[in-house]
């Protein structure tokens, strides 16, 4: 099992996550990810990392549909 560092780089803190709702920090894993994500595409497109690249775009989509599915909960409840 991958790291949150790996998916997230390594600026991001995880220990953040215990301070923040779920949506703060869906929010901060899907910005960190992508900002992961650029640094990525930035080297050499021979000697890219193209299978992390991958998992991290995926995980970026699976955390923004969980985002969704909270904001869809909310808006249900009110």
């Amino acid at each position: 099992m991958k790291t949150i560092e790996y998916y997230c780089g390594n600026e991001f803190d995880a220990r953040c996550g215990q301070e923040l709702t779920a949506s703060s920090w869906l929010n901060r894993k899907i910005l960190h990810g992508r900002q992961l994500l650029q640094e990525l595409t930035q080297v050499d497109y021979e000697i890219r990392d193209w299978i992390r690249i991958k998992r991290v775009s995926n995980a970026i989509e699976d955390w923004k549909h969980q985002l969704d599915e909270i904001f869809g909960i909310e808006t249900e409840i009110e």
